[in-house]
């Protein structure tokens, strides 16, 4: 039994807009373990590029990770508002990782170093981000074919 959902992924970064079709999947069989780790993955990378970007540095121009096909359930269930309140959740949660910055002794001294993946690594097995998940399921509408 394949389960399809129909819906555009519209993603706005700047002046750059990308519409991205998710392609039909068979979501019927995800385990919500495995829904938890893809969302927290996706959490981290969400995580990163916001920190990221508060630096300068815009990583979404040329990773485009968050369509890889291993996340596709994850994407086919959430809707736009889902996406938003992670977004914003992380923006107040972990959106200053970018400001906490490590020791380091170079020789080409080029510092300030920071600390963003660990944070975010961290912050994407966190119980807090565990506790938001559950609080706020992915509300997508599945149409079964």
């Amino acid at each position: 039994m394949g389960v399809e959902v129909k819906r555009f992924f519209l993603i706005g970064v700047g002046s750059f807009t990308m519409y991205a079709m998710l392609l039909p999947g068979n979501v019927a069989h995800a385990r919500s373990t495995d829904l938890l780790k893809l969302r927290s993955e996706l959490a981290l990378f969400s995580c990163v590029k916001i920190n990221y970007q508060s630096l300068g540095v815009d990583i979404f121009k040329s990773d485009f990770s968050y369509f890889h096909p291993r996340y596709k359930t994850v994407l086919n269930q959430s809707t736009v508002e889902d996406d938003s309140r992670l977004g914003e959740f992380l923006t107040k949660h972990a959106g200053t990782f970018y400001k906490e910055e490590i020791s380091v002794k170079s020789e080409n001294s080029r510092g300030p170093y920071t600390i963003i993946f660990a944070k975010c690594t961290e912050f994407a097995d966190s119980t807090m981000l565990r506790a938001f998940f559950q609080k706020n399921p992915l509300s997508g509408k599945l149409v079964e074919k």
